[in-house]
């Protein structure tokens, strides 16, 4: 195999394809990262037996051919490179790597192990890549992080013809979001958990106008999830889990509304919760939410917030970080906070324009 490829495209494709490989693989061929020359294009594949990754690039192909070679070291060597073509030649168990006067010569994977890449499922539909990603990230934020409880990992797709609901929980918090999508068929039904670092990861990596999701999820296939854009494809398996029923609790109505400004209910809560035990305990009365933190008898703060509130005052504690990870989340100017009780669940929601079709509940704290 041979091949002369511009810099920065091939630096892109490597470091996208590289970054989910294993820090500690089962086997040595999963370290490495398979390079296809054909056709005048590299297709640079990664694969753990639970997530796959390709992506594709052009170049000139002067002899084709593949290669397995450690993907990490490769990734970090071309990221060093000047930006000059890139000449690459397998000269039997070596790879070899010139870039102007710089030279760098790897071993290669022996490939007898290597498994093959699950094929992309056919059944799915488009979506716009700014939806997509500002939806999935809007719901991960309420994941959770123990893989011991893998369902609360995941998050949630539900697809009823062209729409699309997305929904995450760690127990603590609850995110969903509503969008609409382009369906292959209009009379699509599917209900899926996928595991929230992944689709977090496509979110954020992916450069497309649009993105097509794709699902093989009955019993008679590997179930999993394909996303693909023009030049890159990710699997991944679906989680074997049940998702809480989450439906059952977000409450259908509310006694008190509060509106106020996002970024400063954000600011006054983080400062303060500096000298707290990051339980901040808000007061809604009178046009004003008075924010308090406290630390034993010997340190405390205060910090007050104007808004408006529709309904009757209340007091309320809430974990600072789950806050304002909501707050963020909403990505709106102005936020609504939602109240039935001082002991009932809180939702937010965005306010304005901009505001998507997000909803995040948030459990109080409990304190004496």
């Amino acid at each position: 195999m041979k091949f002369q490829v511009e810099k920065s495209t091939f630096t892109d494709a490597v470091s996208w394809a590289a970054r989910t490989l294993p820090t500690r693989p089962a086997i040595q061929a999963l370290a490495g990262l398979l390079i296809e020359a054909m056709d005048g294009e590299l297709h640079l594949s990664s694969f753990d037996f639970a997530t796959s990754a390709k992506a594709i690039v052009s170049a000139d192909i002067q002899k084709p051919g593949k290669v397995l070679v450690n993907g990490r070291i490769l990734a970090d060597i071309v990221k060093a490179l000047p930006n000059k073509p890139i000449n690459i030649e397998v000269n039997g168990t070596r790879v070899d790597l010139t870039c102007e006067r710089s030279k760098f010569s790897l071993p290669t994977i022996p490939d007898d192990d290597y498994p093959s890449l699950p094929n992309l499922p056919t059944s799915g539909g488009n979506i716009s890549k700014e939806i997509f990603a500002n939806a999935v990230l809007m719901v991960a934020a309420a994941a959770g992080m123990d893989s011991t409880i893998p369902m609360l990992t995941g998050i949630k797709i539900e697809i009823s013809g062209n729409s699309l609901t997305l929904a995450a929980t760690d127990r603590y918090r609850l995110a969903v979001s509503d969008v609409n999508w382009k369906a292959d068929d209009s009379k699509t039904s599917l209900d899926v958990l996928v595991p929230a670092k992944f689709l977090s990861d496509a979110a954020q990596t992916l450069s497309s106008e649009e993105v097509r999701l794709t699902f093989s999820s009955d019993g008679s296939n590997e179930r999993l999830i394909g996303i693909e854009t023009p030049n890159r494809k990710m699997t991944s398996r679906l989680l074997d889990a049940d998702f809480p029923k989450y439906k059952t609790l977000l409450p259908s109505e509310s006694s008190t509304k509060v509106t106020l400004n996002t970024q400063s209910l954000i600011d006054s809560t983080k400062r303060a919760s500096l000298v707290g035990d990051k339980t901040v305990h808000c007061a809604f009365e009178d046009g004003e939410v008075t924010i308090t933190a406290k630390a034993g008898d010997t340190q405390n703060a205060q910090e007050v917030v104007e808004c408006e509130i529709d309904g009757d005052g209340l007091e309320i504690a809430f974990n600072e970080k789950y806050l304002t990870d909501g707050l963020r989340a909403l990505g709106t100017e102005t936020a609504e906070l939602q109240f039935t009780s001082s002991n009932r669940p809180a939702v937010l929601v965005g306010v304005g324009e901009k505001a998507a079709n997000y909803r995040y509940l948030l459990m109080p704290v409990r304190t004496p």
